[in-house]
């Protein structure tokens, strides 16, 4: 980002690493539960990107970093799935085995290939989200609040304006 910075770039959007350990990959491997000792890496790589954001932005003039908590995002679309209108959390829509987790996508005969409704399920593969997932981390980022993006949101970033209740 440094050298970004010195060749001009002033305004930056970071986006952390999800809750891998609740992908149905890790969900397969751990007795059908999200992978607390995953997701507690995770957690720990987050808080040091936070702080290191933290850090440039305070040491670098002009400088504007936003950043985007898919952690956060994701965990709460697999807690609250239903209030988002899916109906499997945990299983992928393409692959074959428990949780839709043991054989890949793509590895699969056709008529286990794909779930037959893309928009009930939060993952795609057994560690991709589905283009419904991306489509809400992407209204998020744009127009999202500062719990999901901090300290504001993308239109706010590329408007120039700081936004009241960020």
């Amino acid at each position: 980002m440094a050298r970004l910075y010195r060749a001009g770039a002033r305004k930056f959007l970071v986006i952390d690493i999800p809750a891998v350990g609740c992908d149905p990959y890790f969900t397969y491997t751990n007795n059908g539960e999200c992978s607390d000792t995953m997701n507690q890496l995770f957690v720990a790589y987050n808080t040091g990107l936070k702080s290191h954001v933290t850090h440039l932005s305070e040491k670098l003039p002009g400088l504007t970093i936003i950043q985007y908590k898919t952690y956060d995002s994701l965990l709460n679309i697999i807690q609250n799935g239903e209030a988002y209108g899916f109906k499997d959390t945990k299983s992928a829509c393409c692959g074959s085995g428990l949780f839709n987790a043991e054989v890949l996508c793509g590895r699969t005969t056709p008529q286990d290939l794909f779930c037959n409704d893309t928009n009930a399920y939060v993952f795609w593969d057994r560690v991709h989200q589905t283009e419904k997932v991306y489509y809400m981390f992407s209204q998020q980022i744009w127009s999202g609040n500062s719990s999901v993006i901090y300290p504001f949101n993308l239109s706010t970033l590329v408007s120039g304006k700081k936004a009241s209740g960020f």
